[in-house]
């Protein structure tokens, strides 16, 4: 793995476009793809489990598992990233992930549909594993930004229009029609996903490691050596208790403080927007400040946004610390996938990846046990501005860490 700063994004006025030549955008076609299918699915699976007759509990049982099993096999999973064909691991893990999505309708009681979302969470995670390995593999300089500037705007697209198309489709067709319709697109990503490159692993280019080399001990060794890498995973962990805070506790204080639904639903559209705003502009922010700054200020924008919550119900204010969360959620996602892509090591860039969906995993349990018990302590109120000054002395430690390399 190598330490230096990434170089600055070429100057171009919107990079994504030059991008769609290459076969590799087929990666970001999949992407997209991959996310309206996440996004329109995953709302209505506890809608599903309340029909079904499982208490408040159980449904959170069940979608905290499927968080749970990808902490725990995300490194294991990356690490098999670094010894397979990747394009045949993405083509696979595609159709499992289509089969699973048409199936769920058929789990017809609280266990077995519980069962289900667990095996569809793991394709959908081994999916995303590989997506991210493969983007960072497309090439050097220009074409890899070009390509990870693509990647990010499907991406992004694929995480607003999501929800939408799939509550278009519950409300008119149920929640059978919605998956079966989800399943054929998956099923359409995973025959563009075969449309891929080939990505081997780097033994099959590079000659076989060293055995000392190949393990994964030295492998996780080598990751945690480098203070980037070390600083992709803390803002990782970051954006992801950020954004698990928003669509769980942020929305119920709204409505506790008397903030109207209406005005609710605009809150978190401005999230969404300002999130899919900022990527179209990230490669010019890159090249004028460089990738670390814009890390750590777009880390720090989600802090305070999510900080100043509880100052006022004033909806002008509270749209701004929308806007800021909206940039810092939208921001951090890219960045870390890109500076994986320039910083870690070929032969361990699988493990890498997947220490990345270890920290977003660990932020997604994490915040609602801290926020819960910061709540129970202080207030719902007051968890805000606390969980705030942990976030941010996480994020001076990483500043101070790579302040060397900015």
């Amino acid at each position: 793995m190598t330490g230096g700063p990434p170089p600055p994004p070429e100057d171009s006025r919107f990079p994504a476009w030059h991008a769609l030549s290459s076969r590799w955008a087929f990666l970001s076609l999949v992407t997209l793809l991959y996310w309206v299918t996440s996004q329109g699915i995953r709302p209505f699976l506890p809608i599903r489990l309340e029909r079904l007759g499982a208490s408040d509990f159980v449904i959170g049982l069940a979608v905290a598992a499927y968080a749970v099993v990808g902490l725990l096999l995300a490194i294991p999973s990356g690490r098999l990233l670094d010894r397979l064909s990747q394009r045949g691991l993405l083509v696979g893990a595609m159709l499992g992930l289509a089969v699973t999505t048409a199936a769920l309708p058929l789990f017809r009681s609280v266990l077995l549909l519980s069962l289900g979302m667990i095996v569809n969470g793991l394709f959908a995670m081994w999916v995303w594993l590989v997506l991210q390995s493969m983007i960072s593999s497309t090439g050097e300089g220009r074409v890899r930004r070009n390509q990870m500037a693509l990647f990010s705007l499907t991406w992004g697209i694929g995480l607003a229009a999501g929800p939408s198309v799939g509550a278009v489709l519950y409300d008119r067709l149920d929640f059978t029609g919605l998956c079966l319709i989800m399943g054929v697109v998956t099923l359409v990503g995973g025959l563009a996903a075969a449309a891929a490159p080939s990505v081997r692993p780097p033994g099959a280019t590079d000659g076989d490691a060293a055995p000392e080399d190949a393990g994964i001990r030295a492998a996780l060794a080598r990751a945690f050596e480098n203070p980037i890498l070390v600083s992709v995973l803390i803002s990782s962990f970051i954006n992801l208790f950020v954004l698990s805070m928003r669509i769980s506790f942020y929305p119920v204080y709204l409505e506790r403080a008397g903030v109207t639904i209406t005005q609710i639903g605009l809150l978190l559209s401005v999230i969404g927007i300002s999130s899919l705003a900022v990527r179209t502009i990230l490669p010019l922010v890159e090249r004028r400040f460089g990738t670390l700054r814009v890390l750590i200020y777009s880390t720090w924008l989600a802090i305070i946004g999510a900080a100043s919550i509880p100052l006022t119900t004033n909806v002008v204010v509270l749209t701004a610390g929308a806007a800021l969360i909206g940039v810092g959620l939208g921001a951090n996602p890219p960045i870390t996938v890109s500076l994986l892509a320039e910083h870690s090591d070929a032969r361990d860039r699988g493990l890498a990846v997947g220490l990345r969906m270890v920290a977003n995993r660990s932020g997604q349990v994490a915040q609602p046990l801290v926020f819960g018990g910061l709540a129970a302590a202080f207030g719902l109120g007051l968890a805000f501005p606390v969980s705030g000054v942990l976030l941010a002395g996480m994020t001076l430690w990483m500043s101070l860490r790579l302040r060397p390399y900015r």
